[in-house]
């Protein structure tokens, strides 16, 4: 099975919301989540070498650019919150290759580097919503999804 997550990671230097970290998984296992998020379930089983790729929008405002992280466990990353579950999906008996439409999908969304607003956060839901309108996931999967990575973000205090 694959399975594409929302990754979040914790702010540096101070963690608040718009400092928090958004990224997409796509990985050859099952993995669930560990953190103190109610959104975030807990259990956390091994995650196996291989076949994994993190999707992300890396700088900062004018400068961001998509970066791939392959064959990294993300739950390493001592900055590492939670990770929240999209969708699962089989690894073959399909009659395309999902997890390369899905990644090709995710890596033509768009890049904004005009509004000073617009982060990695607003970029995971972009990608996830792109995927819907191309039919490989379903609306109320991003929905969830998207809606559970806004209540981990909102868990920690406002910009000052």
């Amino acid at each position: 099975m694959y399975s594409l997550s929302i990754l979040i990671f914790r702010g540096e230097p101070l963690d608040l919301r718009s400092t928090r970290h958004s990224a997409l998984y796509l990985s050859n296992d099952q993995s669930v989540t560990k953190g103190s998020a109610s959104a975030c379930p807990t259990a956390l089983p091994p995650c196996p070498p291989g076949d994994a790729l993190i999707l992300h929008v890396t700088g900062g405002h004018g400068f961001f650019a998509l970066q791939e992280n392959s064959d990294i466990d993300p739950r390493r990353n001592e900055d590492f919150h939670c990770e929240i579950p999209v969708f699962s999906f089989p690894a073959s008996g399909l009659k395309f290759d999902l997890a390369r439409e899905v990644t090709d999908v995710i890596k033509r969304t768009p890049i904004n580097n005009k509004e000073r607003d617009w982060n990695c956060q607003t970029w995971v839901a972009e990608a996830l919503g792109r995927c819907a309108e191309m039919g490989l996931i379903t609306r109320e999967g991003v929905d969830a999804a998207v809606d559970q990575m806004v209540d981990v973000l909102m868990e920690v205090p406002e910009d000052e």
